[in-house]
């Protein structure tokens, strides 16, 4: 099977088109499609290995699987001064449209690493053809911002402020507005609603236990839910780590493909 086979198109807006990469499975394939939820940037550039395994992974399977950027990152249209958390939102919601139409599936799953998976919770809560929901390592705007935000100072990379633009700081070298920081700071992981049966994975890879809370309140929004640990590197901070995380990936490809 030759799992290079990619359709890159763009969609949503005809204004500010967002770039995809459609990998497209041998054959008949599935009636479930992916779509791929990544971070923003500074995690974005870091994270593109594993996806992009995760999708090789799934498509060998027979699932037809969307990678995409959103609005202000990647080779999407837009800039950091009209990045915001709605348009983001809206973004994923036109990336579902995208594989349903191009792909002709009538099941989706849904896959979030990081803040994506925290995108990926609040975009449920406005759809109801979202079957199966996979949170890998969720964090919410807060956390994330107060992370990189740590990493910066510690590391002395830059002043967190940069005072040549108004209206914008850096995050290791990222400008985010300060709408945008504002936005993320209610961004949090759990989703306020999710259709009953809709199978949730809470995946673990830093810290076991770090998603228990998540994984109890999906429960209780009567979601069948998994919350599994599986010790995986900072792939998304730490430079060195080349490799994709091979067991995490493979955890949540197979997760995808059970029938429960």
């Amino acid at each position: 099977m030759n799992t290079n086979d990619i359709d890159t198109f763009f969609f949503g807006p005809p204004t500010t088109p967002l770039f995809g990469c459609l990998h497209i499975p041998e054959g008949t394939g599935r009636d479930r499609g992916v779509v791929l939820s990544s971070p923003p940037p500074p995690e974005y550039a870091r994270s593109h290995r594993p996806l992009r395994s995760l999708a090789q992974l799934l498509v060998r399977a027979g699932f037809p699987v969307l990678r995409f950027d959103y609005y202000g990152t990647g080779d999407s249209a837009g800039y950091p001064e009209g990045c915001r958390l709605k348009r983001w939102l809206s973004d994923l919601d036109h990336a579902v449209d995208a594989l349903r139409t191009r792909a002709g599936v009538s099941d989706v799953a849904l896959v979030g690493l990081r803040l994506g998976a925290a995108l990926a919770a609040r975009c449920v809560e406005n759809r109801n053809d979202i079957q199966c929901l996979a949170l890998w390592d969720s964090i919410s705007g807060q956390d994330f911002l107060e992370q990189w935000r740590y990493l910066q100072l510690d590391t002395n990379w830059c002043d967190t402020v940069d005072t040549t633009i108004p209206g914008f700081c850096e995050i290791w070298g990222v400008s985010f507005s300060e709408d945008l920081v504002t936005d993320l700071s209610t961004l949090n992981v759990t989703p306020h609603r999710l259709t009953r049966d809709t199978r949730v994975l809470v995946l673990d890879g830093v810290k076991e236990g770090a998603g228990t809370d998540l994984a109890a309140a999906c429960a209780q929004h009567g979601a069948i839910t998994r919350h599994s640990y599986v010790p995986s590197p900072r792939f998304w901070i730490e430079a060195e780590q080349y490799l994709a995380p091979g067991e995490i990936i493979q955890t949540v490809a197979d997760w995808i493909d059970s029938p429960e």
